[in-house]
């Protein structure tokens, strides 16, 4: 007789591991066992009266990279192709995202434009901690807090340099760096930023026909205006000339608070989280992996890891020609665990909704049993999805040394509330903004559902916006017992909608929902939790494989990725393929 693998959980990890568990050349019996009843986890689509699509969780999932290709592969085998709303590059909502700061929302920047001159709330360009991102050592410890990353790599307080000299790295790596040309009416040897001297073409790590393009600039009153600049990456051997850097004068008591507005507003709008207690290496493991490799994060993200097999479909095709930023589906994104369902079914997995687990033991047989309450289920593998912290109140007393390393990973409750207004306007246009823990503790940030995809706004068209509350404001509501009523988040998520868009007028459609520790928290020391899990299975032989948000990524993609590669270790092929 084949195998059986029971699968506990029916979020999308849970789904995902059933699918490729289910398309096996030779594929085991697969029971999926799911404690509730309806599928897909933290995904959630409602429509509202009009038609109007609601999500309950996430709102988008994004191509980019293998990860991103892989899903959108999923979905092209699932027939969704035609279901797909992307989020082309040239959108308002690819392009523009804000912050909330002192009252007001700022565009982050973007582009070499961007990056080259004061982008408020930032007093001075992020250029100059990039400058000196490129210059620090790299860093010994094994793991970090975010912010304390953040403010070793780029400073608390930034100041451009005071003599005329090749920073280190950039001379000691022979980055070639093409100087665009400049009008002399408009650049004198006194004010320029840049100034450049004709080299012999180097061995660039970046290729023999790549560079770096920085635009000169010119003062004019308080702002620096770029000059044109030619295209990147498109110079031709021998042409190549090394950029200068010339002092500038720039007040040093204005401070760059790129980690504590930055990544602070970052950490909260991925992880709900604190960004002086999460792991920069579990957290944000490429930017860790581009300091431990290139010794710089920009150098490491520019240069990359090199690019493994990429999977190919006509619509992965077309995500990168229009550049997608991001993709949902027509009905809402509640639409792909209904056709992973659908799709399962077919192939005779068998979905039990409505059956929480009870327990999990070892048979002699060294198989194991699955207890639902009222009936058993017997496993010769099993794959869990479910949070790490449940699983470890399910687990035999065999297991003791994992169950304690699993109940350490805890996680965070998050408000959503959805609101829609009839004849409103935002004052911006873009994906939507977050909000840093010193502006406000309980509001996580806004998202403009309607910009990004208009065509779930119903009949007749209705502004829809999300408000995301928790963060440290809710764990205190939390600890002290207060009740958390959807009154009290819709008041909160009103007033922010007032407040920061000036949506002051009540809103036609509102929807509240609590999710309870929803995201998973990887604090400081999480990969040592995840060693510590793997070596005890390696150990002790146990037919289990863990799988879902607790453990390498909480984005969509990242689970969906973590159960392919359960099933791929069920099966005993290889997991990178």
């Amino acid at each position: 007789m084949g195998r059986t693998v029971v699968v506990l959980g029916g979020g999308i990890s849970g789904l995902a591991a059933s699918y490729h568990l289910s398309r096996a050349p030779c594929p085991p019996k697969v029971v999926l066992v799911e404690g509730s009843e309806r599928l897909g986890g933290w995904i959630r689509s409602v429509r509202g009266p009009d038609g109007a699509v609601f999500e309950l969780g996430p709102r988008g999932i994004r191509p980019a990279g293998v990860l991103g290709a892989r899903t959108l592969l999923m979905v092209s085998e699932l027939g969704l192709d035609s279901e797909v709303l992307p989020v082309r590059g040239d959108h308002a909502a690819a392009q523009n995202r804000f912050l909330y700061v002192g009252g007001t929302l700022h565009a982050l920047p973007s582009g070499i434009r961007g990056l080259l001159r004061p982008s408020p709330p930032f007093s001075k360009p992020l250029f100059w901690a990039g400058l000196k991102e490129l210059t620090t050592p790299r860093g010994k410890d094994p793991d970090e807090t975010v912010h304390s990353f953040a403010q070793r790599r780029l400073g608390p307080e930034v100041t451009p340099p005071r003599s005329p000299q090749i920073p280190p790295l950039l001379n000691q790596l022979q980055i070639p760096i093409l100087k665009p040309s400049t009008r002399a009416s408009s650049v004198s040897s006194e004010n320029a930023l840049f100034s450049s001297y004709p080299v012999a073409p180097p061995n660039s790590v970046l290729g023999v026909n790549a560079f770096i393009s920085f635009p000169s600039f010119c003062n004019s009153g308080t702002a620096f205006q770029p000059n044109p600049t030619p295209p990147l990456f498109s110079a031709k051997p021998g042409q190549w000339k090394l950029v200068q850097l010339i002092p500038w004068p720039l007040n040093p008591s204005l401070t760059l608070k790129v980690a504590s507005l930055a990544m602070d507003s970052l950490c909260r709008g991925v992880f709900a989280g604190n960004s002086r207690e999460l792991s920069i290496r579990s957290c944000f493991p490429s930017l860790f992996q581009a300091e431990q490799t290139h010794r710089s994060i920009l150098l490491g993200l520019l240069l990359g890891a090199g690019r493994g097999p990429q999977p190919d479909s006509a619509l992965i095709r077309q995500a990168r020609a229009e550049r997608w930023s991001q993709w949902s589906l027509r009905g809402g994104l509640e639409t792909l665990p209904q056709a992973l369902n659908t799709h399962l079914t077919s192939r005779g997995v068998s979905v039990l909704r409505g059956q929480p687990v009870c327990g999990l033991s070892l048979e002699a047989e060294g198989c194991w049993k699955v207890s639902l309450g009222d009936s058993n289920l017997e496993a010769d593998h099993i794959i869990s999805a479910i949070p790490a912290s449940v699983l470890s109140k399910l687990l035999p007393a065999e297991a003791a040394p994992l169950a304690r390393a699993l109940s350490t990973i805890t996680a965070v409750s998050v408000a959503v509330v959805n609101l829609q207004y009839r004849g409103a306007r935002l004052p911006v246009q873009g994906f939507g903004h977050l909000v840093p823990s010193s502006e406000d503790p309980g509001i996580l940030g806004i998202v403009y559902d309607s910009v990004a995809f208009p065509e779930q706004d119903g009949s007749p068209p209705g502004l829809r916006v999300t408000v995301m509350l928790g963060g440290s404001w809710l764990r205190t509501l939390e600890a002290r017992g207060s009740v958390l009523s959807q009154e009290l988040f819709q008041k909160e998520a009103e007033k922010a909608a007032a407040t920061q868009l000036g949506l002051k007028e009540p809103p036609s459609h509102c929807l509240v929902h609590l999710h309870k520790n929803c995201i998973p928290q990887y604090t400081l020391g999480h990969w040592q939790k995840l060693e510590s899990a793997t070596q005890f299975l390696a150990a002790q032989k146990l037919p289990l494989t863990l799988a879902g948000a607790s453990y390498e990524g909480v984005a969509v993609n990242d689970c969906i990725e973590s159960g392919r590669q359960a099933a791929a270790r069920v099966l005993g092929t290889e997991p990178n393929s």
